[in-house]
């Protein structure tokens, strides 16, 4: 709309692939903008920021809580009440990574 926002990069808990916008979702809600994911992944820092799989991306600094899946995925919990499964091959990447 008419309306622009700035946001702290700290303060997004996950980003949401919609199609050629992206939706960032903070503790106060959600914010769509004009980029596509992958435009905003390129630019994001590695840490904190994880690809979960094509449509999210989140802030690991936000986990609540990990749950395994009875597919071997991990499913993240966020502190704003988001669930974000993850997919096999970035399930195996994130347990590397973070030494699960």
């Amino acid at each position: 709309g008419q309306r622009c926002y700035f946001i702290a990069l700290e303060e997004v808990q996950a980003f949401e692939a919609m199609g050629n916008y992206t939706r960032l979702h903070t503790e106060n809600g959600a914010v769509s903008v004009y980029r596509t994911l992958a435009n905003i992944a390129e630019r994001l820092p590695k840490e904190p920021f994880f690809r979960a799989n094509r449509s999210w991306l989140f802030n690991t600094h936000y986990i609540a809580e990990l749950e395994q899946e009875s597919g071997g995925t991990l499913e993240i919990k966020l502190h704003n009440k988001l669930q974000i499964a993850l997919s096999r091959t970035q399930t195996t990447a994130f347990k590397q990574r973070y030494k699960l």
